[in-house]
């Protein structure tokens, strides 16, 4: 929208039918323009240029967005920023506001508030690091919203236990009720010993190590066979 325009036409005494058809605005919104300029006396005397009409625009005529094109998250701008600047995912960040304020967000409202705010940092580079077979995996956390313990029969905040091996990028996943070492997942099978030696989340382990704190089988890694000759 070329504010500049409008206002020349409006100054050579164009009607709103003339500019919505010259510029294709609604004319509700033409007529806005036109009480907008007549406020600001810019029907007479010198034009100002382009530069000083967006200024003045912008600070005394904000744009009202409709309802259906307001952020439901818009609210929680302070925190998301917070919490993205700390590294959390858009969706950990969802279930944390969720958690805190009680109500429902949406995750494509959060993703895109949250594209607009970073739209003009500059992406983020990794550099996938390769290690030999069976000596390293990544562990983390995540939060799964409260559920009933099956052993207490309480009400309880489970977390998600995830293991990725370093080398193969295959992951192990384990409902757990408790962060701590020793402490003993619910959703683990009758029979397994407690993980004793969980290391902290989000650091790398040393594979067996961790084997043994899971009781994780030590499997030969496949090999694959020599294309036949002939």
């Amino acid at each position: 929208m070329d504010i500049h325009e409008i206002v020349r036409l409006l100054r050579d005494g164009a009607s709103d039918r003339e500019i919505r058809g010259l510029v294709g605005l609604n004319r509700r919104t033409v007529a806005r323009y036109r009480r907008w300029a007549t406020e600001q006396e810019l029907l007479a005397g010198p034009l100002p240029d382009v530069s000083e009409l967006e200024a003045r625009l912008q600070a005394t005529l904000p744009v009202v967005l409709p309802p259906q094109q307001t952020s439901t998250v818009a609210a929680y701008q302070d925190e998301i920023l917070a919490l993205r600047q700390q590294g959390v995912e858009v969706a950990a960040i969802r279930a944390r506001l969720e958690e805190a304020h009680g109500q429902p967000l949406s995750y494509s409202a959060l993703w895109g508030l949250v594209r607009r705010l970073e739209g003009d940092q500059a992406p983020a580079a990794f550099v996938r690091v390769e290690v030999p077979p069976g000596t390293e995996a990544q562990v983390d956390f995540g939060y799964a919203g409260r559920t009933i313990d099956p052993a207490a029969g309480q009400l309880r905040k489970p977390w998600v236990f995830v293991l990725v091996l370093a080398y193969s990028r295959h992951l192990y996943a384990e409902l757990v009720f408790d962060q701590r070492a020793g402490a003993r997942g619910a959703g683990q099978p009758e029979g397994r010993h407690p993980t004793r030696q969980r290391p902290r989340a989000g650091r790398a382990a040393g594979l067996p190590r961790v084997r043994r704190a899971l009781r994780l089988p030590d499997r030969p890694q496949p090999t694959a066979a020599a294309a036949p000759q002939g």
